[in-house]
């Protein structure tokens, strides 16, 4: 009531044609406690809400800022309006809440299917509040437009979404449920140790460099071979290896290392960019945009678009023999740590 009425107000000044709805049993606005909300049917009218909240306790619901709410409502429309209760036909449904999102899910995956036509469905999460309801509303608006100005809807709305998201983001909202802004920051908090550069008579000290490359259109799952052939390697062999790798996410890792070999030279006193190896290279799991996948029989079927992130570590100096055997151990230090691995054994509930 409160977050897609403010969206519906904006957008309705922009000429587009739109319909707001609840999906709850009943319309709940808080109380005076937490324990009893106030509790309507779907139809009821907005004046007819304003007045029962105003008999109740004026004061305080002018104080919470409900009445100015309900106030901007009735001048929008009637009254609320239930979405399981509706037969019209939308282009895009726009939901605010993940809760929300699922709900629709779930009604379209129950129903059968009239006429046959795809919509979309983009959930944007935005905080039940005043403040942020205004500032979802401009992004809500923002990103119609731009729908509005597309002429391949079905093709764009994945981009059209994930750009308008990433550039309008809040510190608490808007943010896509699907996002949750969690763009890693924490990997590149290495980067705060930077050496100086060394005299020839010190004692050689590596440094190193993180970099980053964050929600980029790929499976986890799939970058994750790409990072972990490239372990080990000299940076300029990993580049070498890459080029020759037929694959989306070999050039993007390649990309990234690029740019960490191009820090590391830069930012981080490195003066050979040659002199660089991988010491650290994993894939992370980034953004996860749900959508609709349309079946047989007018069944709906949800599908989920992945991002990843690509973290990599340089390493100055040269690479170890053996990426995965550290410190390997001789036959003899083998034995005697499998001797000594059996004398420690312990019989469970023995003496």
């Amino acid at each position: 009531m409160n977050r897609s009425m403010e969206a519906h107000a904006f957008l309705v000044k922009k000429g587009f044609k739109v319909k707001s709805f609840g999906t709850g049993e009943k319309v709940k606005l808080p109380g005076t406690s937490a324990d009893r909300p106030n509790c309507y049917e779907f139809g009821v009218p907005y004046d007819d809400i304003y007045k029962d909240l105003m008999e109740k306790d004026k004061s305080y619901y002018t104080q919470n800022g409900l009445l100015h709410m309900l106030d901007r409502n009735r001048r929008i429309k009637p009254s609320p309006e239930s979405f399981q209760a509706s037969n019209e036909i939308f282009d895009v449904i726009i939901t605010c809440e993940e809760r929300v999102y699922d709900q629709v899910i779930e009604w379209f995956v129950s129903r059968k299917s009239i006429c046959n036509q795809p919509v979309h469905i983009v959930n944007i999460d935005i905080q039940d509040n005043h403040e942020e309801a205004t500032i979802g509303a401009f992004l809500i608006s923002d990103m119609v437009t731009k729908m509005s100005q597309s002429d391949d809807l079905d093709n764009d709305i994945d981009e059209l979404v994930r750009i308008n998201t990433t550039q309008n983001l809040h510190t608490t909202a808007p943010i896509t449920a699907w996002t949750k802004s969690d763009v890693p920051k924490s990997f590149l908090k290495y980067n705060k140790k930077i050496y100086p550069p060394q005299d020839p008579s010190e004692e050689p000290r590596p440094a190193y460099v993180c970099h980053q490359k964050t929600n980029f259109k790929y499976s986890p799952e799939k970058l994750w071979y790409i990072a972990s052939f490239v372990r080990g390697m000299t940076v300029d062999e990993a580049i070498k290896q890459l080029s020759f790798v037929n694959k989306k996410g070999a050039g993007l890792v390649k990309e990234a290392i690029l740019e960490a070999q191009e820090l590391a030279v830069t930012k981080h006193n490195v003066e050979f960019r040659s002199n660089l190896w991988i010491a650290e290279s994993f894939s992370g799991k980034g953004v996860v945009i749900k959508g609709i996948r349309r079946h047989a029989r007018g069944r709906m079927g949800e599908v989920r678009y992945q991002y990843s992130h690509y973290f990599v570590r340089l390493e100055e100096g040269k690479p170890p023999i053996d990426y995965y055997k550290r410190n390997p151990l001789t036959p003899q230090e083998q034995l005697d740590k499998w001797l000594d691995q059996m004398r420690k054994r312990k019989i469970t509930n023995s003496f």
